[in-house]
């Protein structure tokens, strides 16, 4: 048998040297350098900034977003002028209602990652956020306004586009505000729930139609096509995140 063992190699030696050498002193001084500008020295952006603040303090500015958002589409088109009687509140006590389930949507969305996961409970209340619009805009006969036989496709109504931006820019504010790389589906699902609710609310009161059809496909909607939207944005980011993870 010889006596030449492969760990004895005089290549391993020489590779072995090459690997366990200090760095020179001007390699060591550039690699600190470049830890330091991506930690202690990197200044953070006004969204990192955001990010950084209490759940509380990003909860009340997801809210104030799709508030802000609201009022501004709303005082644009004019808030309707039909809302006396019992039928106008009727419907202002049911957006109250969905207003509270966007906020609740929100801290739902927002929650902060170091609380117990609500496991199928969240799924639950996903579930009612999301599609109680919908369920709402399907009573005939419950929201006050105009009637038509007409049956135009949702895309076709400027209204669908107004609430639309309402529940797309909300939703995405409520996600550039989480602190996890890892998106997970229900703090998206969250989101576009809290973006649907605000969406609607708008519609309803700068929108004259009480028609259950435009309402329900134009307006109940909202939250389920903005929920398609963040998925297929967010999917990628999620990807990445599990990659790097």
């Amino acid at each position: 048998m010889s006596n030449d063992s492969p760990l004895r190699d005089p290549h391993l030696e020489a590779d072995r040297c090459v690997y366990t050498a200090p760095l020179p002193g001007d390699e060591m001084e550039r690699l600190f350098a470049d830890i330091a500008a991506v930690t202690i020295d990197a200044q953070p952006s006004m969204l990192d900034r955001l990010q950084q603040r209490s759940t509380t303090a990003r909860v009340l500015m997801g809210v104030a977003l799709g508030v802000v958002l609201s009022g501004v589409f709303t005082a644009a088109h004019g808030l309707r002028t039909d809302l006396s009687g019992d039928a106008g509140l009727r419907m202002l006590v049911a957006l109250l209602g969905l207003a509270a389930l966007g906020i609740s949507a929100v801290m739902l969305s927002l929650r902060g990652l170091h609380k117990r996961s609500l496991g199928w409970a969240s799924w639950l209340l996903i579930g009612v956020m999301l599609l109680a619009p919908a369920g709402l805009s399907s009573l005939p006969e419950f929201w006050p306004g105009q009637t038509s036989s007409a049956r135009p496709m949702p895309w076709e109504s400027g209204c669908f586009w107004f609430g639309g931006t309402v529940a797309s820019l909300t939703g995405a504010g409520v996600l550039l505000l989480q602190r996890s790389r890892h998106m997970a589906i229900w703090r998206v699902l969250s989101a576009a729930a809290a973006g649907g609710c605000a969406g609607f609310i708008t519609q309803q009161l700068f929108c004259p139609s009480g028609d259950t059809w435009h309402i329900l496909t134009t307006h109940g909607l909202l939250g389920l096509v903005v929920g398609a939207l963040l998925l297929l944005v967010s999917t990628p980011l999620r990807q990445r995140a599990r990659t790097r993870a």
